[in-house]
């Protein structure tokens, strides 16, 4: 009986335990991102490793003594049930669909039980495997990055050095490309982005400023210590002792948000972290239930659990995939939909990042001295939710679905996700980031003006970056350092005393801002450090000095003008969403010169009409009910739409849809594939949904060789 136990832990650790060890020791950053403590790391795994196979192992003694044939049958039952847990993964590997991935599982479920049974040679070779029950979480602890995790970290400080009189406040966003911010030009787009306009009148803006990383666990590592990181190495202070917040001293006042790196020392950062509730232990195990159906579960099922990539932890309140789609039976029921539609919405007003906005600007240093303000804030980083004003446009059914739709089938190449090969699915994805980035200059408003407000803004050192940005290339990585999306990044530094903004176009990364941050402030760096000094003495005597009427006023001696990345993805933004008015973003499809149009004024002879004859495409639209209760004044508004079709036998995807919104054509879409079906996705101008119930209507766009005139026919529902 005792090695019958010991096969069933064993089984338990193949089947849960190391797929779990195998995702955290992959990706520790979670722990990191979450403030882990490593107690909790601990008994997670004396958890996974002990507890709860022992629990197992002491039911079936315990069975054993009542029942030695009920002891018999569960070995039998439990035996099966973990080879088919172990099995299901591997079966998912090779593409079958969810039912053939279960009935492969359960098979092989079967097939193991009888031979454990019936062969001894199995029990055997399960007894010299039976040393794995130590060595997986061995290897977890201390053969992985969660190493730097589970001992007490090394609490830096010094040696410190005292600065002039100047507050620094530095602003970092987070997956930012910069020609994102761009006109044609290649000047800041002032109508989009009047945040970042109005920063580089009063800024130094390298122009060409690249990361050094594209994660964020390098990057900013680099940011702060002014010299190349290693990926891989998990971003705490442990594994950084030297960095800019090492080096502020006892006397100078300082107020941290850091958002995936730990690199602040508890004795500076703990007043903003105290106002940060502290994980929970229960937190943790919840996320590692859900990461672990997520590795169990077959693709198309995996979709109704909580989205695990749209944050890093506390996954169960991330926003679900269930739609709102599908019909309703009596007025009970629909009204009982259209609450939890409400509920969702005050959910997911209630974001986080507006809370941590405010505490950052609530505890801003007021009056003059030195003192240091840092904030990452996780933005525009997706997952995309955001209008430039801020309301939220996706609702709990769509968020992970589109993520799906962007991936390619095999979503993660040695664990970087690639985007899907279809062109007019990534452009729709930067569209929805240019939208973000609105809403990320409007927060970047906000810090402006608190330091306008608290009277500290000519005197500050103001640097507002980001980490690194993103490439949009269909079929390639999300984050390639050969492409300008990832490699480019905004980079102003605003000297104290001086709002003449100038552009500089060197070669530079943000290995330079620490030793920028020291030339300014007149204090030497206690280390090697790898960037330079991008404002020392006589480049901020010139910024002072220039007449800002004068024909250069806006430039310093420059680099040379652009980079071929740089020229590149500046290209390809400018087609995709061009400059300017926001309408070019939501204008984007294959038919934009419809948009505006009235269903009821078509006739025939104006270039577009209805079809007289009929149709038999279904289409269904996922948020149709949303379109029933719109309330702007909620921070919600329905502008994400999207949905699926049915084609007639024979016809052949994709094919061209409007969507009209009380009898308005507001959207155009080519439709593409989903696994079986075949979907649509639009984006609607917020302008469109004033309070209350909208009416909506699809309709296939149709263009014969024998006639210029567009028809549209109306689907069916």
């Amino acid at each position: 009986m005792r090695t019958t136990a010991l096969h069933v832990v064993l089984l338990w650790s193949l089947a849960v335990a190391q797929p779990i060890y195998d995702v955290f020791g992959r990706y520790a950053e979670l722990f990191v991102a979450r403030r882990t403590p490593p107690f909790q790391i601990w008994l997670l795994v004396l958890l996974l490793s002990l507890a709860l196979p022992a629990l197992l192992a002491a039911s079936l003694a315990g069975l054993r003594l009542a029942s030695r044939r009920a002891a018999s049958l569960a070995t039998w039952f439990l035996v099966g049930a973990l080879a088919a847990m172990i099995a299901l993964p591997v079966c998912k590997r090779f593409g079958f669909p969810a039912p053939a991935a279960i009935a492969c599982a359960l098979v092989i479920g079967a097939i193991s039980a009888v031979l454990y049974h019936r062969q001894a040679v199995i029990r055997g070779f399960l007894t010299v495997l039976s040393p794995a029950v130590l060595i997986f979480p061995v290897v977890f602890l201390f053969l992985t990055p969660v190493v730097s995790m589970i001992f007490p970290q090394r609490e830096a400080g010094g040696p410190w050095v005292e600065w002039r009189r100047t507050p620094v406040v530095i602003v970092v966003f987070d997956a930012l490309p910069v020609t994102a911010l761009m006109d044609e030009a290649g000047e800041v787009d002032a109508v989009r982005f009047p945040a970042f306009a109005r920063l580089a009148t009063d800024a130094v803006w390298f122009r060409q400023a690249r990361t050094v990383a594209p994660e964020t666990s390098a990057a900013v590592p680099a940011l702060l210590a002014g010299r190349s990181t290693v990926l891989g190495t998990l971003p705490i202070v442990a594994e950084y002792p030297q960095s800019l917040f090492t080096l502020v001293g006892p006397r100078t006042p300082a107020w941290i948000f850091e958002s995936m790196t730990w690199l602040c020392p508890e004795s500076l950062c703990g007043q903003a972290e105290e106002q940060v509730a502290p994980p929970r232990l229960a937190g943790l195990l919840r996320d590692s239930a859900i990461v672990y159906l997520h590795i169990l579960t077959p693709v198309e099922l995996a979709g109704r659990l909580p989205a695990v990539d749209q944050q890093w932890g506390d996954f169960a309140n991330a926003e679900t995939p269930r739609s709102f789609a599908g019909p309703t039976r009596g007025e009970d029921q629909r009204e009982q939909r259209l609450q939890i539609i409400r509920e969702r919405r005050k959910k997911i007003a209630r974001e986080d990042l507006e809370a941590k906005l405010q505490r950052f600007l609530d505890g801003l240093p007021r009056g003059s001295g030195p003192s240091l303000s840092y904030l990452h804030l996780k933005l525009p980083h997706g997952p995309y939710h955001y209008l430039p004003s801020g309301r939220r446009y996706v609702d709990p059914g769509s968020a992970r679905r589109l993520n799906l739709e962007m991936l390619q089938g095999r979503a993660r190449e040695k664990g970087h996700p690639r985007w899907q090969d279809d062109e007019s699915l990534v452009d729709f994805a930067y569209r929805r980031l240019v939208l973000q980035i609105g809403y990320t200059d409007r927060l970047l408003g906000r810090i402006l003006d608190h330091l306008e407000e608290l009277g500290i803004y000519d005197e500050a050192l103001v640097v507002v970056t980001a980490d690194h940005g993103q490439s949009y290339r269909p079929g390639g990585f999300f984050r390639e350092m050969g492409d300008g999306g990832t490699v480019h990044v905004p980079f102003f530094v605003k000297a104290p005393h001086t709002r003449r903004g100038a552009i500089d176009d060197r070669s530079v990364d943000l290995r330079d801002l620490l030793p920028t941050i020291a030339g300014v402030l007149g204090f030497e760096i206690p280390w090697k450090v790898e960037g330079r000094g991008l404002l020392d003495p006589d480049r901020l005597e010139q910024l002072r000095a220039r007449d800002p009427s004068g024909a250069d006023a806006d430039q310093l001696p420059r680099g040379d003008w652009p980079s071929p990345l740089l020229e590149e993805d500046l290209r390809l933004k400018i087609v995709r969403v061009g400059a300017g008015e926001w309408d070019e973003v939501y204008a984007a499809g294959p038919a934009p010169e419809l948009l505006g149009l009235r269903i009821d004024a078509l006739s025939e002879g104006s270039g577009v009409a209805l079809a007289t004859h009929g149709n038999s495409v279904k289409a269904r639209l996922d948020q149709s009910e949303a379109l029933t209760a719109v309330d702007p004044a909620s921070g919600y508004v329905p502008a994400y739409l999207m949905g699926a079709v049915e084609l007639p036998p024979g016809t052949k995807p994709p094919v061209d849809l409007v969507l009209a919104i009380d009898g308005v054509i507001r959207s155009t879409a080519r439709t593409y594939r989903r696994g079986k079906h075949v979907c649509y996705s639009m984006l609607v101008p917020e302008s469109v949904f004033s309070p209350g119930s909208h009416e909506w209507a699809a309709y296939v766009i149709e263009r014969q060789a024998s006639s210029p005139e567009v028809l549209l026919t109306e689907t069916l529902r």
